[in-house]
Formats: C-alpha cells, structure tokens, sequence
C-alpha cells in the first residue's frame, strides 16, 4: 500500500510537475505572444505613422499643387476678364464712331429733306399762287374778252339790224322814188 501510495504520490507530483511546466509553457507562450503582439502592435503603429506621414506629405504636395494651378488658372482668368472687357470697350467704342458717323448723316440727311421739304412746299405755293394769278388773269381776260365780244356782238346786231331795217325800207324808197 505504501508503494501505491507512493506511486500515486510521485504520479500526482508529475501531475503537478506536468501542470507547473504547463503552466510555465503558457506563461512563456503568453509572455511571447504578448512581444510579439507588442512588436506587431510598434511595427504596425510605426509603419501606420510612416504612411499617415507620406500620405499627408503626398497630400501637401497635391495642395501645394492645386493651389499653384488654381492661382495660375485665377490669373488666367483675371487675365480673360479684363481682355474682355477690354474687347468690350473697344467694340462700345468702335460702335459708337460708326453710329456717329451715322447719325451725322442722318441728322444731315434729315436737315436736307426738311430743307428740300421747305422748298417744295414754298416751290408748291408759288406755283399755287402762280398758277392762281393766271386763272385770274385768265378769267379777268376771258371777261373782258367775252364783254368785247358781246359788245361787239351786240354793236354787229344793232348794225346788222339797222342795215337789215334800211335794207327792208330800201325797196319801199326805191317804190316810193319811183313813183
């Protein structure tokens, strides 16, 4: 029984030798899986910090870029807008001699029709006055023509009747000398 017992005591010594080296095994394994986490951990940090790094230095660059371009195509843009409205002026210019021009001959040419309106119309009433004086100089002749006439109508006829009379008498003188 002793060496049973002894047996079993040795068997659960190593038991227990067997746990405490497990137990050994996992707290080194745990030590090294908590380095090697631990290096993963700075790697992983170190390396998250190098492209956090390069990535706003790439960033940076790019803006640094962008604004370069930005502040090119704004120049460029100032540029395009006082051309245009340089080009503006220059057309509001050049419109407004060919439209001066223009109404220097229409202001002419309006001036020269009201001129040659005057002159027609004071023309038209001359020859209205004219031709007016003529119809009554005309009518005026025509009535001194037409009481010459009827004038001389009427003398022709008191002769004529006178003759015509004496001419009537005449064969009773001639009857009455000859008897």
């Amino acid at each position: 029984r002793e060496e049973h017992r002894k047996m079993l005591e040795e068997r659960h010594q190593d038991v227990l030798r067997r746990i405490a080296d497990t137990r050994d095994y996992v707290e080194q394994e745990s030590k090294r899986l908590k380095d090697t986490l631990h290096t993963f951990q700075a790697k992983f940090n170190h390396e998250l910090a190098n492209l956090r790094s390069d990535l706003l230095s790439d960033l940076n660059s790019m803006v640094v870029q962008i604004r370069t371009t930005i502040s090119d195509l704004e120049g460029q843009v100032t540029g395009l807008e006082e051309a245009l409205q340089q080009e503006k002026e220059d057309r509001i210019t050049q419109t407004e001699e060919i439209l001066g021009g223009i109404r220097k001959q229409v202001a002419q040419l309006t001036t020269g029709l009201e001129q040659e309106r005057k002159i027609r119309q004071n023309r038209e009433k001359e020859l209205l006055k004219e031709l007016s004086d003529a119809m009554d100089l005309l009518n005026t002749t025509l009535d001194t023509e037409k009481f010459n006439r009827e004038q001389q109508y009427k003398s022709m006829k008191s002769e004529i009747d006178r003759e015509q009379s004496r001419l009537r008498k005449r064969p009773y003188q001639n009857e009455n000398q000859a008897s």
